[in-house]
């Protein structure tokens, strides 16, 4: 918490303090859930993946833009809606997959 003195309208009111508190916006806090082991059976596995945002300015997460993003594997990962918390991913190759979700 941030507490400033003497910031107001300019205006000094007998008898009203001029000390207001401020409290800064923090980033949201992501969560993009729990590690996953899949099995890849066939050309192709599709999985559900769901994040979570927190924002202390915000009571509603649809207001929150979210991106869910490759970081690192062996193969291209088809996300089949980059801005949804919960969507699916389809993985065409076996191996360590990172993605990554951010919001803003």
């Amino acid at each position: 918490m941030s507490l400033y003195y003497g910031i107001g309208d300019g205006e000094e009111r007998f008898g009203e303090a001029t000390l207001q508190q401020r409290i800064l916006n923090q980033p949201p806090v992501v969560s993009a859930g729990q590690d996953q082991t899949i099995g890849l059976d066939g050309p192709a596995i599709s999985t559900e993946i769901e994040g979570n945002v927190l924002d202390d300015r915000l009571d509603d997460p649809d207001a929150i833009f979210v991106t869910w993003e490759l970081i690192s594997g062996p193969a291209d990962v088809l996300i089949e809606n980059r801005h949804l918390l919960k969507t699916s991913a389809e993985f065409t190759k076996r191996g360590r997959y990172t993605l990554r979700l951010t919001a803003d």
